[in-house]
């Protein structure tokens, strides 16, 4: 397995910012930085700001309930009230004692119940029988047909039976043929809060819708009711997208519950905060492109654009461009810092570039006169060659001897025999002599083609530049 093959196939790994530019690469960066900044504002809004605006519309509507029910408590009180009035009287007392019909005619017409704002008076005496009762319409006076008025006694597990016998006053609601009723009880005393309690006056309000609305307006809400027929309290919001909903059972004096009230209530503090959250959203959106425009001009004039003219300047060099430029930058911070650098550093450069130049042509030349001198000595061995032998050859004739033959020859007394060796003699060493000189003739030309040679070669480095 070719393990170098298996790595030079493998592509490298691709990083879009090592072909950004710098300014492309702070754009994206500070985009991506206000993006995130974005988010994280818009993830805030969503997780902590709405529920915020969620949870206070919930309180607000627990609020308005809570609000329902002592309005509801209030109502109570006030039938209570009328009901204590009407109980601590001394006729009233006074007919508990002889039951007499002249109180029931005079104190008991719908004329003079209506300031009572009570559907229902019941007078019960100590043991719980009903004295005497009426029911009657707040706003006609009519009769009212009520199952609880038309009682004769109360029930045995009526729960204010103990109230009675401690002569305690006790109010509740609870549940008649006509609807949900208020019922206030109030014992009977001689008009001075003192003497023996005779009984208990009860006096009941129907829980109308007219009365409904009126707790409603107390409580700043919208309220609704409907009765129950099981045993489970409760208290229940409910959200919907433009309306929140509170249901709250009520007992009445039995301590079961009775009735459930209701609100609704418009969704408008999350209305409102999911406008504060848009319009939030869309300034921050705005303002961060405002931003992001603002600080990008500035780091472009600032920093970009000079390290852009730096980066130019340094190609320029590193391409062989003309390094006599300067950026001549008289600034303080770091890029000018670094422009000033940059310059000198060019300078050395161009300085080392001369120097290395000048060692480099004197190099060459002392390369080329070492090849000169090389090829003049290649031509001159030739020439000392030719020389030598010429040299040689010419030493070595018979000059001296030939000299001494012809004197020989001259002389009288020569025998025949003698003189004809010494004249074959001089004519063989004339002969030599004559051969060396042709030789030396050769010789001589050879040298003076290789002078020329010589020449050529002094002549071509002298031209070369």
């Amino acid at each position: 397995m070719d393990i170098s093959s298996d790595i030079s196939s493998v592509s490298p790994r691709f990083d879009p910012l090592r072909s950004m530019t710098v300014r492309t690469k702070v754009v994206v960066l500070l985009a991506l930085l206000f993006t995130l900044m974005i988010v994280v504002e818009i993830a805030i809004q969503q997780i902590v700001l709405l529920p915020s605006f969620a949870d206070l519309e919930q309180n607000a509507a627990l609020t308005s309930m809570t609000r329902i029910r002592l309005a509801l408590d209030r109502n109570l009180e006030s039938l209570q009230l009328n009901d204590q009035e009407w109980s601590n009287w001394g006729e009233l007392y006074q007919f508990m004692q002889d039951q007499n019909p002249a109180f029931i005619a005079t104190y008991t017409t719908a004329e003079a119940m209506t300031p009572l704002k009570a559907n229902v008076l019941m007078l019960v005496d100590r043991d719980g029988r009903v004295v005497f009762s009426a029911a009657r319409a707040l706003d006609s006076g009519a009769p009212l047909d009520l199952d609880f008025a038309a009682a004769h006694v109360l029930p045995e597990h009526f729960p204010w039976r103990q109230n009675l016998a401690q002569g305690k006053p006790a109010r509740g609601i609870i549940r008649t043929n006509q609807g949900i009723m208020l019922l206030a009880g109030a014992p009977i005393f001689n008009g001075s809060g003192g003497g023996r309690c005779l009984g208990m006056t009860l006096m009941g309000r129907l829980l109308t819708a007219e009365e409904l609305q009126l707790i409603g307006t107390e409580a700043q809400a919208a309220v609704s009711l409907r009765e129950v027929t099981d045993d489970n309290r409760f208290q229940r919001l409910v959200e919907s997208d433009k309306v929140t909903q509170v249901f709250r059972s009520f007992d009445d004096l039995y301590g079961r519950p009775v009735m459930v009230l209701s609100i609704d209530l418009p969704r408008a503090i999350t209305l409102r905060g999911h406008l504060a959250v848009t319009y939030s959203s869309l300034y921050l959106f705005g303002s961060a492109i405002v931003i992001l425009g603002l600080l990008f001009v500035v780091l472009d004039r600032v920093a970009l654009k000079r390290i852009e003219r730096v980066t130019r300047h340094a190609v320029a060099v590193g391409e062989g461009a003309d390094v006599s430029a300067r950026l001549n930058s008289d600034g303080t911070d770091e890029i000018d810092q670094l422009s000033r650098e940059f310059d000198r550093m060019v300078v050395r450069v161009d300085e080392t570039r001369r120097q290395l130049v000048d060692q480099s042509f004197r190099a060459g030349r002392a390369d080329m006169a070492k090849g000169v001198l090389h090829n003049l000595g290649n031509a001159m061995t030739p020439f000392s060659v030719r020389l030598a032998a010429v040299t040689e050859r010419l030493q070595s004739l018979p000059l001296a001897d030939v000299k001494a033959a012809a004197t020989e020859l001259k002389a009288d007394a020569v025998p025949a025999d003698r003189a004809q060796d010494l004249i074959e003699f001089v004519k063989l060493g004339s002969e030599e002599i004559e051969g060396a000189l042709r030789a030396a003739d050769a010789a001589a030309a050879a040298m003076e083609q290789q002078t020329d040679v010589v020449k050529r070669i002094l002549v071509d480095h002298l031209a070369a530049p």
